[in-house]
């Protein structure tokens, strides 16, 4: 599915979805177009250096931490809204559509207590960051942006999780077959 029929669909279901989509799609345009790119750059730049020159950046893993951890932080509220994530298709189309829905529902649950764990510890993490002016060794970059960052973009995903429930509930999907009744219909 391309970025505009998954916009149509985003804006088909109201204001709530629409906004999580346009967070969701510009977490995943900073990550994919900003964080990346800058720690390809970051690394690049690094292995010349130290293997060519033999002068290694200063404070290069530092940065290539920090920017895989906002890579990936971002990245999941767009993986999340529009499910592009991994599941075991295989594993879950075994079941019957009753059965399937639970066990969907059940991993819908573990995906939002994870999320919500995790942005649970980041925000313990903040009032660490501040109390004790955290920050990196080499290149003491303060670790309180990055705190914050993880404890918001993890509250998006576990809200994104919860509207994913919402959004299997109210417009819940017709079974395979029936897809592939209307696939063929179309084709004819």
């Amino acid at each position: 599915m391309d970025f505009e029929a998954e916009s149509e669909q985003a804006k088909s279901r109201g204001l709530i979805f629409r906004l999580f989509g346009l967070v969701a799609a510009i977490s995943n345009g900073f990550a994919a177009y900003i964080a990346l790119p800058f720690m390809a750059i970051v690394i690049a730049v690094d292995v010349f250096s130290r293997y060519l020159l033999n002068a290694p950046i200063t404070g290069a893993v530092e940065i290539t931490q920090m920017l895989l951890l906002t890579f990936f932080v971002l990245g999941a509220s767009y993986v999340t809204f529009f499910e592009h994530h991994i599941r075991m298709d295989l594993f879950a189309n075994s079941f019957n559509r009753p059965v399937g829905l639970v066990v969907e529902f059940i991993s819908m649950l573990c995906g939002l207590l994870l999320f919500g764990a995790l942005a649970y510890q980041s925000s313990k993490d903040i009032s660490l960051a501040i109390m004790l002016r955290e920050s990196t060794e080499e290149l003491h970059i303060p670790k309180l942006p990055f705190h914050v960052l993880m404890m918001v973009a993890f509250m998006v995903v576990a809200l994104q999780v919860v509207l994913l429930m919402i959004r299997k509930i109210i417009y819940p999907e017709p079974p395979a077959a029936d897809i592939e009744s209307t696939d063929k219909l179309g084709a004819e």
